[in-house]
C-alpha cells in the first residue's frame, strides 16, 4: 500500500493506493477528504494490452459543427 498526504492545502486529507505485487497495477484507491468523507474505488477484471479497433477512436462530427485537423 502507498499512502500519500498533500503538502499544500487541499480538500484531500490523504490518499491510499493498493497495488498488485505480481502485475504492479493499481487495484484499489481510497481518498479521505478533510471533512472525513471516504471514497473507495476498487478495480477488477483488469486487462492489459487488449485488442482495440481503430473504430474506437473515430470522432463523430455533430451536425452544424466543423472538424479542424491539426
Amino acid at each position: 500500500m502507498l499512502e500519500l498526504t498533500p503538502k499544500a492545502k487541499s480538500a484531500i486529507k490523504k490518499m491510499k493506493w493498493w497495488v498488485d505485487q505480481t502485475t504492479w497495477l493499481p487495484i484499489k484507491s481510497e481518498v479521505v477528504e478533510q471533512n472525513g468523507d471516504i471514497s473507495t474505488f476498487t478495480l477488477s477484471d483488469i486487462k492489459t494490452n487488449g485488442a482495440m479497433s481503430d473504430a474506437m477512436f473515430k470522432i463523430k462530427v455533430a451536425k452544424g459543427t466543423k472538424e479542424i485537423r491539426r
